[in-house]
């Protein structure tokens, strides 16, 4: 982890847009000790996974009914 921080802190960033709610949370947590900005990151975006397709199908059967 520290060679990641150390890493993704000498990129000049202008938007991280981390996928997945795990990638999210490692993200806060350097921001928290100031290894990047949280101002660089926009939040809430599921992952592309297979999984994420499935929840997505069953939720637009839902809204349709």
């Amino acid at each position: 982890m520290e060679s990641f921080a150390a890493e993704i802190g000498m990129i000049e960033i202008t938007l991280i847009i981390p996928l997945g709610v795990n990638v999210s949370k490692v993200l806060n947590y350097l921001a928290g000790h100031n290894y990047l900005d949280a101002n660089n990151m926009l939040l809430g975006f599921p992952h592309p996974s297979g999984e994420m397709v499935i929840v997505i199908s069953g939720l637009q059967q839902i809204k349709s009914k």
